[in-house]
Formats: C-alpha cells, structure tokens, sequence
C-alpha cells in the first residue's frame, strides 16, 4: 500500500467544485476544474440521507448517493496520520472517506501530478 507522499498538496482541491461523476465498472471518479479523484477500494460517505461505507467499489449497483456532490463545492480536506486515508468535506456537510488499504484504493491527480494510495 502507497501513501500519500508529505510534498503531495491536496490543499489545493479546496474550492474546487465538482462538474462530472463517472462510474466505470470498478472505480467513481469525481472530476473538478485542477483534474480528478478516482477511487476503487475501501470508502464511506455521510450525507443528509445517511452514512454508507462501503470495502470495495465493485460491483456498481447504482450511484451509491455519491451524485449528490454534483456542483459541490470542497470545502476541507483532511489526511489521516498514517497518509493513507483522505476525507473531503463538501460545501453541505456532506464527506467523503477515501481509505488505503493493502491495495492500490484511490489515485488523486492535481494539475497534472498524480499519486496512488
């Protein structure tokens, strides 16, 4: 499992609102303005309707209550202190866990660097 590297800035996601959600057969990606987070593993999110947590991606079923942050803006970013965990915090409280495990689980690209956690 990868972490997410000390030099690695997730800062700059922060106001970043989300224009696109794709589902593939085993990932969701959320793509804003700076690139794109695509995850596959482990995962929870927290919304108005509830919280969902969920080990793995696959199969996709349906939205998974993730197309609530369509034009959402983010609002706060949060890394574990092992690294490899990332929580994001939407503009309606809403969060979203990203969790590493012995996996390659998310990928993060940001104006053109990428990491894979």
């Amino acid at each position: 499992m990868y972490k997410i590297p000390e030099n690695f800035d997730v800062s700059e996601i922060i106001n970043q609102v989300i224009f696109q959600i794709a589902f593939g057969l085993n990932f969701v990606s959320l793509f804003f303005d700076k690139g794109f987070i695509q995850f596959s593993g482990s995962f929870s999110f927290k919304s108005v309707v509830g919280f969902i947590s969920y080990l793995e991606v696959y199969p996709i079923k349906d939205d998974l209550g993730l197309l609530r942050l369509l034009q959402k803006k983010i609002t706060n970013i949060h890394i574990n202190n092992d690294r490899n965990e990332l929580r994001i915090e939407f503009e309606d409280k809403s969060e979203l866990c990203l969790i590493g495990n012995r996996y390659e689980s998310f990928l993060i690209h940001i104006n053109g660097t990428e990491i894979r956690v």
